[in-house]
Formats: structure tokens, sequence, C-alpha cells
């Protein structure tokens, strides 16, 4: 029922991620989940919703964990500038490969139709992607 997330990212997986330039992250697929199942005489029905997303950056500059607000906030360039920061985004200091694993932990809680309700205990997904971040350089004639 609850999915390994699907990560999105500003500028997106495999174009350039230049150094200095603020990567933003987030969850495409966080959003709140309802499952149900019935038996004769009960239904139970089960609500997973994003408890945290966190994002952990592994690379060059060493190991940078970043506790994102829900799922993060998805870029908008209608909206953000290129050097906007989110509170889910990361500004690389060197080229190199980079792995970056978001977790999303969320929260069960199930409910019957007898009355009887109740809290699961929380399940944690993680996705692991590599990303390239490029040094650009200028050239002036």
């Amino acid at each position: 029922m609850v999915p390994v997330p699907e990560i999105g990212s500003s500028p997106p997986q495999g174009a350039l991620m230049p150094v200095g330039l603020p990567v933003w992250f987030w969850v495409d697929n966080g959003a709140a989940l309802t499952e149900s199942a019935a038996v004769p005489g009960v239904s139970v029905t089960v609500r997973a919703t994003v408890a945290s997303t966190a994002v952990v950056v592994d690379g060059p500059d060493g190991t940078v964990r970043i506790d994102c607000e829900g799922t993060g906030e998805r870029f908008d360039p209608a909206v953000h500038g290129a050097w906007d920061r989110s509170g889910c985004s990361h500004v690389f200091d060197r080229a190199g490969s980079v792995e970056v694993t978001v977790s999303v932990t969320w929260d069960l809680s199930w409910s019957a139709t007898t009355g009887a309700s109740g809290v699961l205990d929380p399940v944690t997904r993680s996705t692991t992607v590599t990303v390239q971040p490029v040094e650009l350089e200028a050239v002036v004639d």
C-alpha cells in the first residue's frame, strides 16, 4: 500500500546540475492514501499520511541530511527564481557523482465499521538516485 518515493528535482535528474545552484527535491507520490477491505460483517479502512520526508545527500561534500516539511515543495518557474531555495533543497559545492536518498515516513491509522480504530507503527520507504553536479565555465574572448 505505501509506495517507494518517486523523487522529483529541479533541475531534473539527468539534466545539468550546476555547482552553486540550489537543487530542489520533492516527492511526487506523497498524497494521502486510503485502502479498504471487507469480510462479512465488518469493513476496515487503513489511511496513510506522510509524517516526514528526509533527503540525505552523500557525495564529494560529505553527507548532508535535510529534514523537509511534508513532501518538499515542487519548483515552479512562474513563482520561484533560479537562485531561490526551498526547505528541501541543497547547493552542491563540488562536481562529482552524488547519491541522493529520499526517505518518507508514513503514519498509519485504521478504523472499522464496528467503531474500533487504532494506530499502526509508522512505515518508512526510501529511494536512492545518483546525480552528477557539474562545474560550468565561461569563456570570454
